[in-house]
């Protein structure tokens, strides 16, 4: 079983309070089961977009693997928080 799989299953339920503790386990989960989560044709648009964003930031050779991957995972995370509800 994988390190993130054990870690997975002690974590509380996903929540606000619990977020941080799930952004690192996704993070290493996703990179971890897809290495090449970047190159996957189902991400073609929204990697094309940052790559555009990156190559405009850092200039014509800014959209490097490691920044187009790590930017794909911030905005697979930021899709996962929005989907939280406030902890009552």
């Amino acid at each position: 079983m994988p390190a993130w799989a054990e870690a997975a299953a002690a974590l509380p339920p996903l929540s606000t309070k619990s977020f941080q503790d799930w952004k690192t386990l996704t993070r290493q989960m996703l990179a971890d089961q897809i290495p090449n989560l970047h190159a996957r044709p189902e991400f073609k648009t929204i990697t094309a977009g940052i790559r555009r964003h990156l190559r405009k930031k850092f200039g014509p050779k800014g959209d490097s693997e490691g920044r187009v991957l790590h930017a794909l995972l911030d905005k697979i995370i930021s899709a996962m928080r929005a989907t939280l509800r406030p902890d009552t």
